[in-house]
This record gives structure tokens, C-alpha cells and sequence, in this order.
């Protein structure tokens, strides 16, 4: 159906039957942007993925964006089909184990999402790769990345993440966002020293602390979380942007960080 369009540079395929064949999409040799959306994109929760055969088999190099929504996959090593892509995202359904991210060698920005979904034991990431977003997986653990020092922005929202850990090894790391998991403690950040956004909100953080070292912080983000102690904005470098809205902060609470604070930190309540 698409040989009379052998110069196809994009293609967009919305609400793909569950028969559909990838394989004819091999004669695409200038497909440089490819986004297929089942038919049941709609939900993350949807138990009926589609898994797609043929797709370790479509082999298009040619492709630098990839967009595979609401997808299954029996085995996690068919994504090396597209091993040129720079930017990727991937919707996964009926769960299942995402294998390495490094089978993307040339990709700089990753976006995964699907419930039920988990990461490995250890995960090996390409080293250009600077953005990796895994929102919405029900993890509940940081996943162990491997050759991520290169990575700058990492997003791992709306999960059930309890600890911060397994950051060590990621030096060049300029912004961080966990907000919407289970995290109690503000901790083992102290090699982050390029970090310049935090994002903590939705919590159950009662505690500012551990933030020691972070120089270059200029937006620190604890929406929604219990406070009670505030001892840890001593460390937060001048200038920070700290919001603390949604906190239950009575008048008395925000007039005292105020006048501690005021000159020096953008407070926001």
C-alpha cells in the first residue's frame, strides 16, 4: 500500500488494527520519523496489548524519531530495529521487563510509560543519551543505570518510589523530578553536584535536609508534602526558587520562613 511513496520521509499511523504487518515499511528507506497508536492507545490499563510480530524483522535505520504507543512486546531486544533513533517513546501494555536502553546507541532522549512495566536487575543506557522519562510504571525503586553519567534529566513521576538511591553514578545530572511517588526522606544527592532543579512535590516528605552541596540549585520544587521541619533550607544556595505550596503551612509557619529566608530564597507558599 505505501510503494507509491518510496520518498515517505513521516509517517503516522493512528488507531493500527491489531493485523497490521511492519514489515512492507523496510522499502521506506527515507522514513525518518515513525509513530504508530494502536487501537487501544487510550489506556495504559488496557489488558489486551497488540504485540507486533514483525517487528524485529522492519529494520529501518533510516529512522531518528520513534513513537510506538500502547505496544506489547515479548521481547525487548526487537526495539533494535530502529537502532539510528535519536528520540524515543514508548508506551508499553501487558507489562513485561525493559531490557537496555544502550540498543538505541545514538538516542538522547528516552520517554517510556506503561503499568505493570519493570526495569532490570541493571539497565545500560547509550552515553548520548541526556533525557530518560519512566512515569507511570508502579516502580518502586530507582532503576540501577549503567554508563549514565551523561545523563542531565531524569523523570520518574507518578510511580511508588520509596528511596533516593542509585543516583552515584550519575554526575552530570541537572534536573531530577520524582514528584507523585512514596519518598519520606530528602537523601544521597550529594553527588549531584550539577543538579539545578529538584522536584519532590506529592510526597511524604515532613523534613527539608539533605541538600548540602548543591550549589547550583536554582529551582527546588516540594509541593504537597507534610512538612513540619525547615532546618534544610540553611544549605539551599540564594536565589533558589523553593515552592512550598500545598504543605499545610499555617500564617505563623510561612511569616517565620519569610523573615529567615525572604531576602535571599524565592519562597513560595
Amino acid at each position: 500500500m505505501l510503494e507509491p511513496f518510496a520518498a515517505l520521509t513521516e509517517l503516522t499511523i493512528r488507531n493500527a488494527p491489531p493485523s497490521i504487518e511492519l514489515a512492507p515499511l523496510r522499502a521506506q528507506k527515507k522514513l525518518t520519523r515513525l509513530s504508530l497508536w494502536m487501537a487501544n492507545a487510550g489506556s495504559l490499563k488496557d489488558e489486551s496489548p497488540v504485540y507486533l510480530p514483525d517487528l524485529a524483522q522492519t529494520k529501518l535505520r533510516s529512522v531518528r524519531t520513534l513513537e510506538l504507543m500502547h505496544v506489547g512486546l515479548n521481547d525487548w531486544s526487537a526495539l533494535a530495529a530502529f537502532p539510528n533513533a535519536q528520540t524515543v517513546e514508548v508506551m508499553l501494555a501487558g507489562g513485561g521487563e525493559i531490557g537496555g536502553l544502550d540498543l538505541w546507541p545514538k538516542a538522547e532522549a528516552i520517554t517510556l510509560s506503561g503499568f505493570g512495566t519493570t526495569f532490570g536487575a541493571s539497565t545500560a543506557v547509550s552515553k548520548k543519551l541526556r533525557r530518560l522519562f519512566a512515569s507511570m510504571f508502579n516502580l518502586v525503586r530507582i532503576p540501577a543505570l549503567e554508563n549514565a553519567s551523561g545523563v542531565q534529566h531524569l523523570e520518574l513521576n507518578h510511580n511508588r518510589i520509596a528511596k533516593l538511591e542509585r543516583l552515584d553514578g550519575m554526575t552530570g545530572l541537572e534536573s531530577l523530578s520524582l514528584n507523585h511517588n512514596r519518598l519520606t526522606t530528602i537523601e544521597n544527592l550529594a553527588s549531584l553536584r550539577a543538579l539545578t532543579t529538584l522536584d519532590l512535590g506529592s510526597n511524604k516528605i515532613k523534613t527539608i535536609e539533605g541538600l548540602e552541596g548543591l550549589s547550583k540549585l536554582r529551582t527546588l520544587i516540594l509541593d504537597g508534602n507534610p512538612l513540619k521541619k525547615f532546618d534544610g533550607l540553611d544549605a539551599v544556595p540564594d536565589g533558589c526558587e523553593v515552592r512550598l505550596l500545598r504543605c499545610g503551612l499555617t500564617k505563623k509557619h510561612s511569616d517565620a520562613l519569610t523573615k529567615k529566608h525572604g531576602e535571599r530564597l524565592q519562597l513560595a507558599f
